[in-house]
């Protein structure tokens, strides 16, 4: 779909940054489509077979979302997006619901759980022999406190990406984006020039 997207908006290639599971998504798309991707940034990504994360994976069984009403959902979800920062404050009420909006029906509890059941750590894992492949620079940036997509990753997918450097972002879990935005946005500003 993004190279579809990139060809129909008339541009030959772009500068990459993905996040989570963006970050496989972007990936996918170095391997698959090189030629799209100028440089390429993989922030918390997952990567090689870091997910889907333990909290989960009971949430892909069949009837999980049956036994789930709405209410228990977004109690569920908003017990959890504070795991994934360093500084709890950061992760405010109006965050959360920022964060809980597109699921915060029926129709978007059913794609929530429709995208946890895709979760699949197979699509990464297929394309981990072909990263020391890849041409592009690239930025593997990290919250060195991320409980989700596990620090010890970050060095592993850097290794594996010829022409990468590793930032850590000190004292930030996996929203890093929320927890240290001007430190995020610096890196990036002087990576994608």
């Amino acid at each position: 779909m993004l190279a579809k997207f990139l060809d129909a908006i008339g541009e030959r290639n772009a500068d990459i940054v993905g996040h989570d599971i963006g970050g496989g998504i972007a990936q996918l798309l170095a391997v698959n489509y090189p030629e799209k991707v100028s440089k390429l940034v993989l922030m918390d990504s997952i990567c090689f077979d870091s997910w889907p994360i333990p909290e989960f994976e009971p949430l892909q069984e069949p009837a999980a979302e049956s036994e789930m009403s709405l209410d228990d959902f977004l109690d569920m979800m908003r017990g959890f997006l504070p795991k994934g920062v360093n500084d709890k404050s950061v992760m405010t009420e109006e965050l959360i619901d920022q964060y809980l909006k597109p699921w915060s029906s029926e129709t978007g509890k059913k794609a929530f759980f429709r995208n946890l059941r895709r979760l699949n750590k197979e699509y990464t894992l297929a394309v981990s022999d072909q990263l020391k492949q890849l041409p592009h620079k690239t930025l593997v940036m990290w919250g060195e406190k991320d409980p989700f997509q596990k620090p010890e990753y970050a060095p592993k997918l850097a290794a594996e990406i010829p022409n990468s450097d590793l930032i850590w972002v000190a004292d930030a879990g996996h929203w890093l984006i929320d927890e240290k935005p001007t430190e995020v946005g610096e890196n990036l500003i002087r990576f994608l020039g």
